[in-house]
């Protein structure tokens, strides 16, 4: 199950669908998601699992290896979130947080069944597996968060106070305002909101974006966020409209000065490209040139806020211009 923990670092897709909505379930599952992360996906696996694109992008099938495992059919989960401290090994913190219309009660029991030994931590019952040290919690009787040992713990801390949860965060909050929709209208999001002290080591916060962008195997958004560089919090929306899919990013960066820069450089190609003689380019070539035209560059202070509208072989592929 030590693939939960690279998954979780893969959150460099935020999604959402024209039209779709969170499901109506109470509290947004980052109430529950620990303070120290800084990585987090949440999907609406109804509508993800059910999409071919999507599905690829949160690494679906990787998913419902886990869920398998944990004795949970796919079609009983509504939502779930991953979340990560970015620290690669079993210690750190990372895990998984599911919601759905199973009973957390028949989850744990079966893990009993299949030699997870219960254990109590702070007042609370956790399940252990022998194989690997992976942990289980129930958070209520439809919630149950999984993951490393110290992941599950911070969750439950979470719970129990809304101070020590990943709402908390103020560069979370940052960029949920500067999104163009509503957190729970999308039924996939994505965000890299790093801590104070995270922030203050530059170079630590470039090499974890790039991890992000190797694993994420959607080029364009990578490629995107090399031409950005640093920041110190990210968010990215895709909505589905039949092949193309309108794209939205945030990024907090690191200083004004750097907003300033990156929205000049990226109006500037944007410009460039489009007074550029097209008639002779091949339609490949004419559809990247599209991709680019779309593009539009919002800046507010140091939030960087960029639209476009992608194909759908771009997107999947990682070509934005020729």
């Amino acid at each position: 199950m030590r693939r939960l923990f690279i998954i979780a670092l893969v959150c460099i897709n935020l999604l959402s669908f024209t039209g779709c909505s969170r499901r109506g379930s109470g509290q947004s599952l980052t109430r529950f998601i620990p303070v120290d992360s800084f990585a987090v996906l949440l999907v609406n696996w109804t509508v993800a699992s059910k999409d071919e694109q999507l599905n690829k992008i949160v690494k679906g099938r990787e998913i419902e290896k886990i869920l398998a495992e944990l004795n949970i059919q796919s079609d009983a989960i509504a939502e779930l979130a991953m979340f990560s401290d970015g620290q690669s090994s079993t210690a750190g913190n990372s895990g998984m947080l599911l919601r759905g219309s199973y009973k957390s009660h028949d989850v744990t029991e079966g893990l009993k069944n299949k030699g997870w030994t219960e254990q109590v931590s702070e007042g609370s019952k956790f399940y252990m597996n022998p194989t690997d040290n992976t942990c289980l919690s129930a958070l209520n009787s439809n919630l149950i968060v999984f993951g490393t040992r110290a992941g599950v713990e911070a969750a439950i801390r979470a719970t129990a106070s809304p101070r020590t949860s990943f709402a908390a965060n103020n560069s979370y909050k940052k960029l949920t305002s500067n999104l163009t929709g509503r957190q729970e209208t999308y039924p996939v999001l994505m965000m890299v909101a790093f801590s104070q002290s995270s922030q203050d080591k530059a170079e630590t916060a470039l090499q974890v974006t790039s991890i992000l962008t190797d694993l994420a195997g959607i080029g364009i958004l990578g490629e995107l966020l090399n031409k950005i560089g640093y920041m110190r919090g990210l968010a990215c929306t895709i909505s589905r409209k039949d092949n193309s899919f309108p794209v939205e990013f945030v990024a907090i960066m690191k200083d004004e000065s750097s907003a300033t820069f990156v929205s000049g450089a990226l109006n500037l190609l944007k410009d460039l490209i489009g007074i550029a003689p097209q008639g002779s380019l091949p339609p490949s070539d004419q559809e990247m040139v599209q991709n680019l035209k779309s593009i539009s560059i919002q800046r507010k202070r140091e939030v960087l806020s960029i639209r476009a509208v992608l194909a759908a072989r771009a997107l999947m592929a990682g070509h934005l211009y020729p």
